[in-house]
Protein backbone atom coordinates (compact mmCIF):
# COMPACT_ATOMS: atom_id res chain seq x y z
CA UNK A 1 0.00 0.00 0.00
CA UNK A 2 1.58 3.51 -0.60
CA UNK A 3 -1.04 4.93 2.33
CA UNK A 4 1.40 6.76 4.85
CA UNK A 5 0.46 8.68 7.94
CA UNK A 6 3.13 11.29 6.58
CA UNK A 7 1.00 12.13 3.98
CA UNK A 8 -1.01 15.31 3.50
CA UNK A 9 1.37 16.61 6.69
CA UNK A 10 2.93 19.94 7.11
CA UNK A 11 6.39 20.18 7.83
CA UNK A 12 8.08 22.94 9.43
CA UNK A 13 11.57 23.85 9.74
CA UNK A 14 13.62 23.09 12.97
CA UNK A 15 15.42 26.26 13.48
CA UNK A 16 16.86 25.37 17.14
CA UNK A 17 20.51 26.21 17.80
CA UNK A 18 21.30 22.47 19.01
CA UNK A 19 20.82 21.03 15.90
CA UNK A 20 21.98 23.91 13.54
CA UNK A 21 25.43 22.75 15.24
CA UNK A 22 24.88 19.09 15.15
CA UNK A 23 27.87 17.15 13.33
CA UNK A 24 24.90 15.00 11.83
CA UNK A 25 23.16 17.46 10.00
CA UNK A 26 26.26 19.74 9.20
CA UNK A 27 27.69 16.31 7.33
CA UNK A 28 24.97 15.99 5.27
CA UNK A 29 24.59 19.55 4.64
CA UNK A 30 21.78 20.92 6.50
CA UNK A 31 21.23 23.39 8.62
CA UNK A 32 17.96 23.16 9.56
CA UNK A 33 15.79 19.62 9.25
CA UNK A 34 12.43 19.18 8.36
CA UNK A 35 10.30 17.67 11.01
CA UNK A 36 6.82 16.69 10.44
CA UNK A 37 4.07 17.97 12.62
CA UNK A 38 2.52 15.97 14.95
CA UNK A 39 -0.78 14.53 13.49
CA UNK A 40 -4.01 15.00 15.68
CA UNK A 41 -5.88 11.69 15.42
CA UNK A 42 -9.32 11.15 16.47
CA UNK A 43 -10.73 8.04 17.71
CA UNK A 44 -13.12 5.97 15.78
CA UNK A 45 -16.60 5.99 17.00
CA UNK A 46 -18.89 3.19 18.67
CA UNK A 47 -20.51 2.53 14.94
CA UNK A 48 -17.29 2.88 13.17
CA UNK A 49 -15.65 0.19 15.43
CA UNK A 50 -18.87 -2.19 15.10
CA UNK A 51 -17.79 -2.06 11.43
CA UNK A 52 -14.12 -3.33 11.95
CA UNK A 53 -13.10 -6.59 12.48
CA UNK A 54 -10.98 -6.56 15.73
CA UNK A 55 -8.58 -9.64 16.02
CA UNK A 56 -6.39 -10.51 19.14
CA UNK A 57 -3.48 -11.53 20.26
CA UNK A 58 -2.06 -12.52 23.91
CA UNK A 59 1.28 -9.71 24.15
CA UNK A 60 4.22 -11.85 25.41
CA UNK A 61 7.55 -10.89 25.89
CA UNK A 62 9.29 -9.85 22.71
CA UNK A 63 6.10 -8.71 20.94
CA UNK A 64 6.73 -5.89 18.86
CA UNK A 65 4.44 -3.56 16.71
CA UNK A 66 5.81 -3.59 13.92
CA UNK A 67 6.12 -7.58 13.68
CA UNK A 68 2.49 -7.28 14.36
CA UNK A 69 1.26 -5.23 11.93
CA UNK A 70 3.33 -7.30 9.15
CA UNK A 71 1.62 -10.37 10.53
CA UNK A 72 -1.77 -8.81 9.93
CA UNK A 73 -1.82 -6.06 7.15
CA UNK A 74 1.81 -7.09 5.59
CA UNK A 75 3.65 -3.99 6.29
CA UNK A 76 5.44 -3.65 9.36
CA UNK A 77 5.51 0.08 9.08
CA UNK A 78 1.29 0.34 9.89
CA UNK A 79 2.66 -0.55 13.53
CA UNK A 80 1.00 2.43 14.63
CA UNK A 81 -2.30 1.76 14.38
CA UNK A 82 -2.48 -0.64 16.64
CA UNK A 83 -0.24 1.67 18.91
CA UNK A 84 -3.81 3.99 18.41
CA UNK A 85 -6.39 1.80 18.67
CA UNK A 86 -5.40 0.32 21.90
CA UNK A 87 -4.54 3.50 23.20
CA UNK A 88 -0.86 2.22 24.16
CA UNK A 89 1.50 4.00 22.25
CA UNK A 90 4.49 1.93 23.84
CA UNK A 91 5.07 -1.16 23.58
CA UNK A 92 6.65 -1.30 27.50
CA UNK A 93 2.67 -0.12 28.24
CA UNK A 94 2.00 -4.41 27.53
CA UNK A 95 2.69 -6.17 29.56
CA UNK A 96 2.93 -10.36 29.29
CA UNK A 97 -0.76 -11.43 29.10
CA UNK A 98 -2.71 -8.34 27.98
CA UNK A 99 -5.19 -8.52 25.20
CA UNK A 100 -4.17 -6.55 21.89
CA UNK A 101 -7.03 -5.51 19.71
CA UNK A 102 -5.84 -5.50 16.18
CA UNK A 103 -8.85 -3.50 13.87
CA UNK A 104 -8.78 -4.99 10.24
CA UNK A 105 -9.31 -4.53 7.42
CA UNK A 106 -6.51 -1.45 7.43
CA UNK A 107 -8.14 0.28 4.41
CA UNK A 108 -11.62 0.92 6.41
CA UNK A 109 -9.05 1.66 9.35
CA UNK A 110 -7.85 4.22 7.17
CA UNK A 111 -10.48 5.41 6.40
CA UNK A 112 -12.34 6.16 9.17
CA UNK A 113 -8.97 8.06 10.32
CA UNK A 114 -9.50 10.84 7.33
CA UNK A 115 -5.72 11.97 7.92
CA UNK A 116 -4.44 10.66 4.65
Amino acid sequence: MATSRYNNRETIRNRSERYFYSPIFRNRGLKTPVQFTVANLKHITVDQAMDLQIETKLWSVGEKYFNLANEFYGDPEYWWVIAWYNRRPLESDFRPGDVVEIPTPIELVFEYLDIF
